[in-house]
């Protein structure tokens, strides 16, 4: 029986103690400034994705693959699952940084000299003008020499990844052309 009331004079003297005012002011202000500075950190985010858009097959097939890629892109606001917009996003496929030339692409994606690797990131990092300050997040290539592929590389990154769109021979869909381009979206990784 002693053990019950103690129980119930504990519990009675907790819900006794006020909480102090001085204690909800710090909670208040804590919150407040955390707040502010989540709003300010979202203020200079980015949301959309540059990026450069090469493509080494100068046949009438890859004319094609490059009429796909701009109408999907030109066709709805929003694609690519909403990843990709209109107004906040862009590709640059005949302006293109003066450094990013064919040869440098080809050597990279094609041949594998990852000596050059260094200079593509800094070309696509660096890149100015009167649409972009602050650089590319990355670039997509087609090539048709075998197999159709379209191959990306993130700014900052050394990793070339791959997505087959045809087979030996043959003209990419439409509809491969447009999911690999949305599956080689690389992240943003420009600084706000």
């Amino acid at each position: 029986m002693k053990s019950q009331k103690t129980q119930q004079h504990l519990s009675l003297e907790r819900r006794n103690f006020p909480f102090p005012l001085r204690v909800r002011k710090k909670y208040l202000l804590a919150f407040t400034a955390l707040f502010f500075s989540i709003t300010d950190t979202t203020a200079g985010w980015i949301s959309g994705r540059n990026m450069v858009w090469v493509n080494l097959d100068k046949s009438p097939g890859g004319a094609q693959v490059d009429r796909t890629i701009a109408s999907f892109l030109n066709k709805n606001p929003t694609t690519c699952d909403g990843v990709w917009s209109i107004n906040d996003s862009w590709l640059y496929m005949k302006k293109r940084p003066p450094t990013i030339t064919d040869d440098l692409v080809t050597e990279i994606f094609k041949n594998g000299q990852t000596s050059k690797i260094k200079a593509l990131h800094e070309a696509l990092k660096n890149y100015t003008d009167e649409y972009l300050d602050d650089g590319f997040d990355g670039i997509i290539v087609y090539s048709n020499s075998g197999e159709g592929k379209m191959m990306r590389m993130t700014t900052g990154r050394g990793k070339i990844e791959t997505f087959t769109v045809s087979l030996k021979g043959k003209q990419p869909r439409g509809d491969m052309i447009e999911s690999a381009f949305c599956f080689l979206l690389p992240p943003v990784t420009r600084l706000p």
